[in-house]
């Protein structure tokens, strides 16, 4: 015999479920904070969702990119801050930032920002000795910034699956020499790190990072890192040497990092569009060592400008390779080979 659910009982399921659904507290929607003032104050009551410099419950209208960093870190949702400090250019002195949560950094928000244009947006250091930025949250995004002159790295990277593109490193937004003390870029053991920008990005310029202490990029024991379409040692125009005092690009321990083209199986023009000048730097152009796997350097222009017709010479090798297994340097295979 079948035996069958009583209507009674299938009505009551119903509601039950439909109790507990309506008992759950709604997701918290991504917040948005606008930066408007170039000042360097913190948030008056980080975590009440109001990017304001005021006490609690006195509210001056002030939003700072300090107060912005606060909030956001006081919140588990990927926010957004954006730019709208005038009509032009705007610099913001600081001892650096500390970012903990999933979060998008725009300065391509700001006014007066062009598509393929340097940043207009630029983080320099108020002499405290420090970092710029210092990335320990995961899914963070930082677009169309300027990071100059901090006494150690420009942006350093512990969070998984950060990205930085369209933004200038040891380089001001008006193109002049203002490096930090170390490496422009220290990525320490973060997994799918993305420094540059997607194939075809529309409007994205790419990274420099150049005029620095240390290496322009540094990845220690990163994993499935990608770098590409960086000027790395030279000026935002790819013809004009300003050296990283170290290596272009150093990557010490690790495994599966990518320096340069695509993948295999991409047809050749795209993976020009990825590739990293890698010219004028102290060092090696790239160097890959301690004990360093399955890196692969393929498709860039290291010791000319964005143009084989433009010579600028690494001091050292174009790409030393110091105790390493399973790397590939060159190019890729042909495209569907």
């Amino acid at each position: 015999m079948i035996r069958r659910t009583r209507p009674l009982r299938t009505v009551a399921l119903l509601l039950f479920t439909l109790f507990l659904a309506a008992a759950e507290p709604a997701p918290t929607p991504r917040a948005t904070f606008s930066v408007n003032s170039p000042g360097d104050v913190g948030d008056g009551d980080a975590g009440d969702g109001l990017c304001d410099t005021g006490p609690p419950g006195e509210p001056t209208g002030v939003c700072t990119l300090r107060a912005a960093i606060d909030e956001a870190n006081a919140l588990p949702d990927a926010d957004v801050i954006t730019f709208s400090v005038g009509t032009d250019r705007t610099t913001i002195p600081t001892f650096g930032y500390v970012v903990t949560q999933p979060l998008t950094i725009d300065g391509t928000s700001h006014p007066g920002w062009e598509p393929y244009g340097p940043p207009v947006v630029e983080l320099t250091s108020d002499g405290t000795p420090g970092t710029g930025l210092s990335i320990f949250g995961s899914d963070v995004v930082v677009d169309g910034l300027a990071i100059t002159g901090f006494s150690q790295y420009g942006i350093r990277i512990s969070g998984n699956r950060v990205q930085i593109r369209g933004s200038h490193v040891g380089i001001t937004s008006e193109g002049l020499v203002l490096g930090n003390g170390a490496s422009g870029i220290y990525v320490d053991g973060a997994v799918e790190t993305e420094i540059g920008h997607e194939v075809g990005a529309e409007g994205v310029p790419a990274n420099v990072i150049s005029g620095n202490g240390g290496d322009g990029i540094e990845l220690w024991d990163a994993q499935d890192a990608v770098v590409k379409r960086n000027f790395i040692g030279v000026d935002r125009t790819a013809t004009t040497a300003v050296p990283n005092d170290g290596h272009g690009v150093n990557v010490n321990g690790g495994i599966g990092n990518r320096i340069g083209g695509e993948g295999p199986g991409e047809p050749p023009p795209f993976a020009w569009y990825a590739a990293n000048v890698i010219s004028g730097n102290g060092k090696d152009g790239v160097i890959i060592q301690g004990d360093a796997d399955e890196t692969i350097v393929v498709e860039n222009r290291i010791g000319t400008g964005d143009s084989d017709d433009v010579a600028i010479g690494n001091t050292d090798d174009g790409v030393s390779l110091v105790n390493v297994s399973g790397s590939l340097v060159g190019q890729l295979p042909p495209w569907g080979g």
